[in-house]
């Protein structure tokens, strides 16, 4: 199930609100007694507000909420370490400001601050345990955009200052975030 609402209260400002949930059945194959199935439930939920001042500016801000809940049976096994999810909850607070200039430049400034929380199982002992971690991560990025808006040129850091967190994704194959520093360059073009 899902709702959406977008709402434009004057002009250059616009809000808007997200929530979905959702029931899966994960199959799964127990080597004794052949293919299972177990339970998840997800929620995702999001308030946002997107702001332009003057014609160069850009300003967001965003909360979000996401809960995951794995079946105590069958836990969300992470591919990349000996243990699994029962329940992940995660508030995240995106905040950010654009600017763009006429002759196509732009530059991005953002910060996110992060509070996750979960139960969680390791596999080779079957030990059930309890993790909490908060922080925040800064990110910018410049760019130009190419005459006729046929593209986008752009470097950036994700990871600013290169902290330290201890957060689960529960899709490494297309990650939240970044742990560590994370340089990289982009060449976006539209073709006609």
């Amino acid at each position: 199930y899902a709702l959406g609402i977008d709402r434009r209260l004057r002009d250059g400002l616009d809000v808007g609100l997200e929530a979905s949930w959702r029931q899966l059945e994960r199959p799964y194959l127990d080597l004794l007694s052949g293919a299972q199935s177990g339970d998840a439930r997800q929620q995702l939920h999001r308030v946002y507000a997107y702001w332009t001042p003057a014609p160069r500016w850009a300003v967001r801000g965003e909360y979000r909420y996401q809960k995951e809940i794995y079946s105590d049976d069958f836990p969300l096994i992470v591919e990349t370490g000996n243990w699994g999810i029962f329940d992940l909850r995660t508030h995240s607070l995106p905040l950010g400001v654009r600017y763009s200039d006429p002759s196509g430049w732009l530059a991005d400034v953002a910060v996110t601050g992060y509070h996750q929380s979960g139960d969680f199982v390791v596999t080779t002992s079957n030990q059930q345990r309890q993790a909490t971690d908060t922080f925040w991560l800064s990110d910018v990025r410049v760019g130009y955009r190419l005459p006729r808006r046929s593209g986008l040129v752009s470097v950036g850091v994700r990871n600013l200052f290169d902290t330290e967190v201890q957060f689960q994704d529960t899709d490494p194959q297309n990650p939240q975030l970044h742990p560590q520093r994370h340089l990289y360059a982009s060449v976006s073009l539209m073709l006609d």
